[in-house]
């Protein structure tokens, strides 16, 4: 019986970072000289040499660690792939990233939940317009108060529609129980006079009732000395009245440059411009006026209603504002 001889390969405790070092030191590369072409601190190539790969960042990074230093020292890099891969296992590979290209699809609307929400809605607002069609027709109808009584009258419109009004008895009104008939149109009833038209007294009257109401009515007469005195009141607010309907005139002359600006009573501008040297200005309208001289100095008349008026008074830093008339 043949008895064949199996070579097992020993266990591997750690990694074998030292054969690293000693293939850098037959090339005669230094630390510094690693770490300058891998781009890596100098830390992390003492941790690939010394077996300590925990002080890696993580393991992910350390298989391209040392597949970079093996390829750089001229050594297999498979090989020191295979010691990482016992020591710490294949789950470690470096899985390959995928490119994202879909995007997962927004809830569709035959979803459960949607149509959940979607009829819940629907119940909301079917149960909202029925509360508020109830609401409106629960309301007291004015006109019900109209239905069912005795002094209601129907009277048909031209439309064709019927309309339900109270009757109205302006003519009756009932007093302690008996019915009484009232004139509805009071101003034609008779009045009873003290006095007739004709000046006669009645013949029921005694002579001192006579002079009685012959006083009063002489009393109420008014005297020809109060009627011309109303008369006078009338005639003077009449002519009041027409001295301020009647317009009013501002004529201004100017020797030099002036920024003029005149508004009658309701506001409206009759005048907004320069005037110059030579030149004037002259508005009627509704008093009172507002006027604004830019430059005061520069007029050499101004007169309302043909009357002079001095600006001084009313002028600041050159700048005349006044109302016409004066008061």
């Amino acid at each position: 019986m043949s008895t064949e001889s199996i070579v097992e390969q020993p266990e591997v405790q750690r990694f074998p970072g030292e054969r690293l070092q000693a293939a850098r030191l037959a090339k005669g590369v230094t630390v510094e000289e690693i770490s300058s072409s891998l781009h890596l601190p100098s830390s992390y190539i003492h941790a690939l040499e010394n077996g300590d790969l925990d002080k890696l960042p993580s393991i992910v990074f350390a298989r391209g660690y040392i597949r970079s230093y093996a390829k750089l020292v001229e050594l297999n890099p498979e090989e020191y792939i295979g010691y990482l891969d016992e020591l710490y296992g294949r789950s470690q590979k470096v899985r390959s990233v995928k490119s994202v290209t879909k995007v997962r699809q927004q809830m569709k609307s035959s979803h459960p939940m949607v149509r959940l929400f979607s009829w819940l809605f629907i119940i909301v607002v079917i149960g909202a317009s029925v509360w508020w069609w109830k609401t409106q027709n629960s309301l007291i109808d004015p006109m019900s108060f109209l239905e069912g009584s005795d002094n209601t009258i129907s009277v048909e419109t031209s439309s064709g529609d019927t309309l339900v009004i109270p009757a109205l008895k302006d003519n009756l009104s009932e007093v302690d129980g008996s019915t009484v008939v009232v004139d509805a149109n009071p101003e034609a009833m008779p009045v009873e006079s003290e006095v007739t038209d004709s000046g006669e007294a009645p013949a029921d009257l005694t002579p001192e009732q006579i002079a009685q109401l012959q006083e009063k009515l002489d009393e109420a007469t008014p005297s020809q000395a109060q009627t011309d005195d109303a008369e006078a009141i009338a005639a003077e607010s009449a002519r009041q009245q027409e001295s301020v309907t009647a317009p009013s005139r501002l004529t201004i002359t100017f020797k030099g440059e002036c920024w003029v600006t005149v508004k009658d009573r309701d506001g409206n501008s009759l005048f907004n411009n320069v005037r110059r040297n030579g030149q004037s200005v002259d508005v009627s309208g509704e008093a009172p006026f507002s006027v604004l001289l830019g430059a005061a100095n520069g007029v050499t008349s101004f007169k309302f209603n043909g009357e002079d008026v001095d600006l001084g008074p009313f002028s600041k830093n050159n700048v005349a504002r006044l109302s016409l008339p004066l008061e």
